[in-house]
């Protein structure tokens, strides 16, 4: 969704003419258009990076028991089939202590919420009265309780305040389970707590 609506606007605005900034010095002109697809540009990688995450998460630890496997004849190419992962871990102790795939998911994460912070950081600044080059509109912005001449951008004040808060979480579980020797550890039930914190906090990762 979010991708899709940086590109009809920049569909728009191909003609469109605005200032380009470096240091936050007003510097060459461009299109409207062209800034914007820098975003398309991050977005398309942050989805590489959740690809990347998914594949991460696709060996299946059936058989890795405790952390020296199991005594059972499994199937594991049926388990595979069934559960529709793509291959098993190779190794037991890898299988119970790998906690990769959540650092994975977090940094990707992590890093879509810096560039959501980084266009809400814009789109801010230049709805402000000091800029003028955008009007948030009036179902995403509050008058103010003393100026009802004022237009707030609360909706990208918010978005940017909760990108700041999940570009943590990747950090916290980093610390973790940073120097953990192998192989589990109740340390381990913490990214289940980390990750409902990231999706209830994140829901704009989803409509990428």
């Amino acid at each position: 969704m979010v991708m899709r609506s940086i590109f009809n606007q920049a569909n728009k605005h191909q003609e469109t003419i605005i200032p380009g900034f470096t240091h936050l010095q007003i510097a060459q002109p461009l299109s409207l258009a062209h800034h914007l697809l820098a975003y398309l540009e991050m977005f398309k990688r942050d989805l590489d990076y959740f690809e990347f995450s998914i594949q991460g998460a696709d060996e299946n630890v059936l058989g890795s028991a405790a952390l020296a496997g199991s005594n059972y004849q499994l199937d594991q190419n049926l388990l595979n089939k069934k559960l529709g992962f793509s291959k098993s871990k190779q190794n037991s102790m890898d299988g119970v202590s790998d906690r990769d795939f959540c650092m994975y998911f977090l940094h990707a994460c992590s890093m879509t919420s810096i560039h959501l912070g980084k266009l809400s950081s814009e789109l801010i600044l230049w709805s402000s009265n000091l800029v003028g080059l955008f009007n948030v509109h009036s179902e995403y912005s509050t008058g103010s309780s003393i100026m009802p001449q004022k237009r707030n951008p609360d909706s990208l004040e918010l978005i940017r305040s909760k990108a700041n808060i999940i570009r943590t979480k990747s950090q916290e579980f980093s610390n973790i389970i940073s120097n953990l020797p192998l192989t589990y550890f109740k340390d381990f039930q913490e990214d289940k707590k980390l990750f409902l914190n990231v999706l209830m906090s994140f829901p704009s990762v989803l409509m990428l």
